[in-house]
């Protein structure tokens, strides 16, 4: 390794980020480098990790007694030696294995904007008016796609439903408002502007009131429930996906700040297909819910299984925790809170619990934390292994934070309404926390399982 090799790496930073071993053949050979104080760590995907000390001016990252290797194969697996070329980490070797460190290529993905508390897709095709792409709400949590008429091109659309007179039904979308049923050329553009995804004679609705509210690209990884049609994210999947690598999941750059100071600065991106570049970093659940269940759709992940909440008081003499029982998830852009229902016995309302949580004057039908808590995100993976995030509690609304939590009575309507058989009560809205912490949730269509990867 030669002087210049050694320049540009005066950070520990520099070093964190994911890395796989040149011809891996187990879980130890999948892990990711996290800060850890004024230290690093070192966590595989067997969820066994160590601690790294960082000698940066000697492109080494030093082993403690943590190291189950410390004693082991003659000193030869004491410390990480970093591979660096141009100021760059490019890997480092343990012992005799290189481990090559990942870095998401975003160039060939489609870009999704952010805005306050939610995220926005540019469509392009030949249905838009004009050369400037159409930025519209980009929704996980419904299917339809409904853009106002006013924006289209109607000599490249065409009207599905007519009358006798050969004029357009006036019809309603799933959100109950007034536009016609149509179909064109709808897509997006890469993240470099080098590929357009297009889909020819996409089936959508021409709203009328350009003014209303919830204009809206739905992006539920499967066909409708309900009319067996595609939201245009999957139908996009299906067509530039390579054979039996249908998938579709949102990757994102998971700032290395607090999320009261990063989350402005979150940029995610749509991945088209199974790249296994991707895939083979993930946590995977593979007893995802068919829901609802209708033989004609093979796959609809809207619930997935393995998840906990733990809600921590820390300013609570010798301390306090709640633990909601076993969870199901809906990940949903549209709704970008944490939304659930804690117990049955709705411990919000009961002591210990109770002076800790208020009424939600944005929400009336739910409680907020009140006061300081931290609130972690637990899943556990079809292995077995066991991940999490946390992050601060807020209750302000008006932050426009991701991170207000609403809490909702066992028989009450949060996160949804208490007469809807089609969700259980242990169902949670997880919100668009996730997309912050953890770097890549994604849909594998054709194996019908759900992966998540965490920083």
């Amino acid at each position: 390794m030669t002087a210049e090799d050694k320049q540009g790496i005066t950070d520990n930073d520099d070093t964190t980020g994911y890395y796989i071993m040149e011809k891996p053949s187990n879980e130890w050979h999948y892990g990711k480098i996290t800060a850890d104080g004024a230290n690093l760590k070192w966590v595989n995907r067997a969820n066994k990790s160590w601690t790294l000390i960082p000698d940066l001016q000697n492109n080494l990252l030093k082993t403690d007694q943590t190291n189950p290797y410390q004693d082991l194969d003659q000193n030869t697996r004491q410390n990480f030696n970093l591979v660096v070329e141009n100021g760059i980490v490019q890997g480092f070797k343990f012992g005799s294995e290189f481990y090559k460190k990942f870095v998401f290529d975003y160039s060939s993905m489609i870009p999704l904007t952010f805005k306050e508390f939610g995220f926005y897709i540019d469509l392009v095709g030949t249905v838009i008016k004009g050369s400037s792409p159409y930025n519209i709400f980009f929704d996980t949590g419904s299917w339809e796609t409904s853009v106002p008429l006013s924006l289209l091109d109607v000599s490249k659309i065409k009207y599905l439903e007519k009358d006798a007179e050969d004029k357009p039904i006036e019809t309603t979308d799933c959100w109950g408002k007034k536009c016609y049923k149509v179909s064109g050329q709808l897509g997006a553009f890469s993240a470099d502007g080098k590929t357009e995804y297009l889909k020819d004679d996409f089936v959508f609705f021409a709203r009328l009131n350009a003014d209303d509210d919830s204009i809206i690209c739905g992006a539920f990884p499967s066909l409708d429930k309900d009319s067996n049609l595609p939201s245009l994210p999957y139908a996009l999947a299906l067509k530039y996906s390579k054979e039996k690598n249908v998938g579709l999941g949102i990757v994102s750059n998971a700032p290395n700040k607090p999320i009261s100071e990063g989350w402005t600065s979150i940029k995610s991106y749509l991945q088209l297909g199974s790249d296994p570049s991707i895939t083979n970093l993930l946590q995977w659940r593979t007893d995802v819910p068919n829901y609802p269940k209708n033989p004609e759709i093979p796959f609809c992940p809207e619930a997935v299984s393995g998840f906990k909440v733990e809600i921590e008081f820390p300013d609570v003499i010798g301390g306090l925790k709640l633990t909601s029982p076993d969870m199901v998830a809906t990940v949903d852009t549209g709704s970008s809170n944490l939304r659930m229902r804690l117990g049955e016995n709705n411990p919000q309302n009961q002591s210990p619990y109770n002076d800790y949580f208020k009424p939600n004057k944005w929400y009336p039908d739910g409680k907020s934390i009140s006061g300081n808590a931290i609130i972690k995100i637990l899943f556990t993976d079809s292995s077995g292994t066991v991940s999490s995030y946390e992050y601060p509690a807020t209750d302000n609304f008006e932050l426009k934070l991701p991170t207000m939590a609403l809490f909702g009575d066992w028989d009450g309507n949060i996160p949804w309404e208490s007469n809807d058989n089609d969700k259980p009560k242990n169902r949670m809205d997880l919100g668009n926390t996730i997309y912050y912490f953890c770097p890549v949730y994604f849909w594998d269509i054709d194996n019908k399982r759900v992966g998540i990867l965490f920083k």
